[in-house]
């Protein structure tokens, strides 16, 4: 009788364990339902698709939000990988994952239309570190990469061209020279990297300070060159441009035009008769000794550059003029001559002592007028 109860006991013992057992096992399975079912949602909101190959049950599986990702769908991981271009090297590290615990990431690009993505490979392992399967997330930067590429595109047109701006400035023959805000040469071209030496440099740099151009001697292909620099503000910048205006020819002429004149004035200084020179604003800029002498004139006047009016009213104040009415006459032909002579002119003054001298009257070095005065033989 007791050995029968014992049994009954140890029935209602394992019936008692093997229901707690099942309920365990039922927990633990609603558990992880429920987990799936949390993990399964947290996926679906992610944009990116994912691709999972299970090495114990042999299956593949593709994520809903990826074949919504790439708009077709794939009926094995061959079809999948066929989709892109680089679909070699895309075997190649998931067959190595297969094998080896490893993880890499591939740009792929569709073979057919513009899609762009970005996948992440990894092994999965146990706790055992033996891989149990594969998993490739997908993320699509079509958007973006178009964006980008278009970007690229634009960015290489502008590079070019500012290659060929480069280019441009760098097959002039003079100096340019760009400065910035704080009067640091950005830009230099070809010209004036190499003709303009280190010493001529810090002058030119000078000017960047001062509000005058300024005039520099290089050598250009061992020949003598002037060059003027000349500052431009950049508009809507604080920038500014100098750039070297060759005034080579121009320098040459003006030197060889004052060569000239040198010598005009050392001839006209040894003639015996009086010679004025006045310039278009009718002022005085050289007299001979003969005019001085003739005239009596006190140098320190002649000195002032005083204006043609005014000598012919230093010569009537002082007595030299015949009339009144002469001065006026002589003073208003003058006058209107500095306007419209083009060719000589012939007029004759009197003086109160008797005197009179043939004035000839002829244009001289950009609308000035020389004067000359000879005495007439009586």
């Amino acid at each position: 009788m007791f050995f029968l109860y014992e049994v009954v006991l140890l029935l209602i013992l394992i019936l008692f364990f093997l229901s707690y057992s099942k309920l365990k096992v039922d927990n633990k399975i609603k558990s992880l339902q429920h987990q799936n079912i949390i993990i399964n949602n947290l996926i679906d909101t992610v944009d990116d698709g994912f691709y999972i190959w299970d090495s114990k049950k042999r299956i593949e599986k593709f994520s809903p939000n990826l074949l919504i990702l790439l708009n077709t769908v794939f009926y094995s991981f061959n079809e999948f990988v066929n989709f892109f271009e680089q679909s070699e090297s895309l075997i190649k590290n998931f067959t190595e994952a297969k094998k080896i615990n490893k993880s890499f990431t591939l740009d792929l690009k569709s073979k057919d239309g513009e899609v762009y993505c970005i996948c992440h490979g990894r092994s999965i392992i146990d706790d055992s570190n033996s891989v149990i399967g594969v998993l490739l997330w997908i993320r699509n930067i079509s958007d973006y990469k178009i964006k980008a590429n278009a970007l690229e595109l634009e960015n290489n047109k502008l590079t070019q061209e500012i290659e060929n701006y480069r280019n441009i400035f760098n097959s002039l023959p003079f100096p340019i020279l760009k400065y910035d805000e704080n009067k640091k040469a950005e830009f230099c071209n070809l010209f004036y990297d190499k003709y303009i030496h280190s010493s001529q440099r810090l002058a030119v740099a000078s000017r960047a300070y001062s509000a005058k151009s300024g005039k520099h001697v290089i050598t250009y292909k061992n020949e003598r060159k002037v060059f003027d620099f000349i500052k431009i503000p950049i508009r809507n910048s604080d920038g500014t441009v100098m750039y070297g205006k060759d005034v080579s020819d121009a320098e040459g002429l003006r030197a060889e035009l004052d060569s000239h004149l040198a010598t005009q004035k050392n001839l006209l200084e040894e003639l015996p008769i009086a010679i004025a020179i006045y310039s278009k604003n009718q002022k005085l800029k050289f007299y001979n000794n003969a005019f001085v002498k003739t005239f009596q004139f006190d140098t320190k006047f002649l000195a002032s550059y005083p204006t043609y009016h005014e000598v012919m009213l230093y010569l009537f104040e002082s007595k030299k003029l015949l009339k009144q009415e002469d001065f006026h006459i002589i003073s208003t032909q003058g006058h209107e001559l500095f306007k419209k002579l083009f060719g000589p002119h012939n007029d004759t003054i009197h003086l109160t002592n008797g005197q009179a001298f043939r004035t000839l009257t002829i244009p001289y070095a950009s609308e000035g007028l020389l004067f000359s005065y000879e005495e007439c033989k009586r």
